[in-house]
């Protein structure tokens, strides 16, 4: 069946999974989210909740409890940790994804909830989890898709000295990355000079303020799907200690210049 229904393709996919919310109906979410970018949107739906737009948030987490270290909270080492710290003192019950994701019936843990949301997740989910939303799974991007497919867009925004940056809101297709038909999406000209790090706060506030817009025009927005254009695609594959190397010979000050902004912060 779950197959079945992915052949059917993107624009049927979201056609098959078009619903419309009762009037004054809440709904219940479960996000699914791992790192700092992930607590931007994590905040939003935190406040949906307490301004009584959203009834119920759980969280989907791949992370243990935070350690303090210092200043020095990179990308890489502090994935996740402060979700579960965030979770704790604002009473959102939580799960391990590496507890929960050998469980055939994983998708009965979220029975009632009718939408997810996913933030720099890094997990692929399974496609009986995203069915199991009446409304599917909304991905929270930061890149103008279909530019910066993958991993680490943030970083590769940086590193390739991207003039225009952006966030997209898409729905998230079974079996696949990035792929989806889009929700909404914005974009912006690359603040001068950024790290990746002021990128992640930068594009983290933009993806705030559109999960909140979404949920306060859900019936508008979730319905009205665009596909993906298959031009200029490319994609942000997982950092390497390669792409740390600097080639003093052939690199331009500029280059290298971007490649200290997009990577200094990030202990591999």
């Amino acid at each position: 069946m779950i197959d079945k229904i992915f052949k059917l393709g993107h624009r049927q996919f979201g056609l098959a999974n078009r619903r419309t919310l009762s009037h004054n109906s809440k709904l219940n979410v479960v996000f699914f989210g791992t790192d700092l970018f992930s607590l931007k949107i994590l905040t939003g739906l935190n406040q949906l909740y307490k301004d009584h737009i959203l009834d119920q948030i759980n969280v989907v987490t791949s992370a243990s409890r935070s350690k303090k270290s210092g200043k020095n909270q990179d990308l890489t080492n502090f994935r996740g940790n402060q979700i579960i710290d965030f979770c704790r003192q604002n009473q959102i019950k939580y799960f391990n994804w590496n507890d929960m994701k050998e469980e055939k019936s994983n998708e009965k843990l979220f029975e009632g909830f009718h939408v997810g949301i996913v933030a720099s997740f890094g997990h692929l989910i399974p496609s009986n989890l995203i069915l199991s939303f009446p409304y599917g799974i909304v991905n929270v991007h930061p890149s103008v898709l279909p530019k910066w497919r993958g991993a680490a867009p943030l970083i590769y925004s940086v590193l390739f000295d991207d003039k225009e940056v952006g966030v997209s809101l898409m729905k998230i297709m079974p079996k696949h990355f990035d792929i989806g038909p889009l929700i909404d999406q914005k974009s912006t000209p690359m603040p001068r000079n950024f790290t990746s790090f002021m990128l992640l706060d930068y594009l983290g506030n933009m993806g705030n303020q559109m999960i909140i817009d979404l949920f306060k025009n859900f019936n508008a927005k979730i319905n009205n799907l665009k596909d993906q254009s298959n031009q200029n695609v490319c994609y942000a594959h997982k950092i390497t200690s390669d792409m740390y190397f600097i080639d003093w010979t052939k690199s331009t000050v500029s280059q290298i210049d971007c490649q200290y902004r997009a990577l200094h912060e990030i202990v591999y």
